[in-house]
């Protein structure tokens, strides 16, 4: 039997920390273990630090008696628990609120009411390493990014090609491979070539760890 996800629930209100124990329950195999929750930022971190689940589920706007809210507590998560992956489910859809998550850590970001099979998708992701967006966070974020003109080439990307730098940009936009391969008028599979290179070029293994080296380096998703 495979081993469940050990998760901690972090939002300041009860109700939806119970609906969203319940819908993490009929997670299929492995399912979901909640090991702890928490309804503020500095309870958020004691717990991550002590338990080190394999995923933090977390509020970003909470009114906790420690009064720190969600970006930082993915802050200080995903420094001292590298191996805890941060998926943000919040009521807030700016472009804004989703780069200061992204930036602060956060592997996620999905949007409170977003579908069942949404959420347990985007679960299994982070909890695997991988960077998820869901589908309303990825349509701004891409929204943004098309139409645009080339933007300039951080110093620290500069061993890229052009379109590698392309593909780069647009994966920091949170776009998926179909929608990249559409938007630079290739074929999925040149698109994949493309991220390979990128990823050997980074020194990263996956998506998540290329958009967070992308955004050190100073790269803006935004024309």
């Amino acid at each position: 039997m495979t081993t469940p996800i050990r998760a901690v629930i972090v939002d300041d209100h009860p109700t939806f920390r119970a609906g969203l124990r319940t819908l993490l329950a009929d997670i299929p195999e492995p399912g979901v273990e909640i090991v702890a929750e928490a309804s503020g930022g500095d309870d958020a971190v004691a717990k991550a630090e002590s338990l080190r689940p394999q995923l933090v589920l977390m509020d970003l706007q909470m009114h906790g008696p420690d009064g720190r809210d969600g970006i930082e507590a993915t802050r200080r998560i995903a420094e001292a628990c590298p191996g805890t992956g941060v998926l943000v489910v919040s009521m807030f859809s700016d472009a804004a609120t989703v780069q200061a998550a992204l930036a602060a850590g956060a592997r996620g970001f999905v949007l409170k009411g977003a579908s069942a099979g949404e959420i347990t998708a985007a679960v299994r992701a982070v909890a695997a390493g991988c960077a998820f967006l869901g589908t309303g966070v990825s349509a701004l974020l891409a929204g943004m990014a098309s139409g645009s003109r080339p933007a300039p080439r951080p110093t620290g990307l500069m061993g890229l090609t052009d379109r590698e730098a392309d593909v780069l940009r647009l994966l920091n936009s949170g776009m998926g491979t179909g929608d990249m391969a559409r938007a630079l008028r290739l074929s999925p599979k040149t698109v994949r070539n493309h991220m390979s290179n990128v990823f050997a070029k980074l020194g990263v293994a996956n998506r998540a760890q290329a958009v967070i080296r992308a955004r050190e380096a100073g790269l803006n998703a935004e024309p």
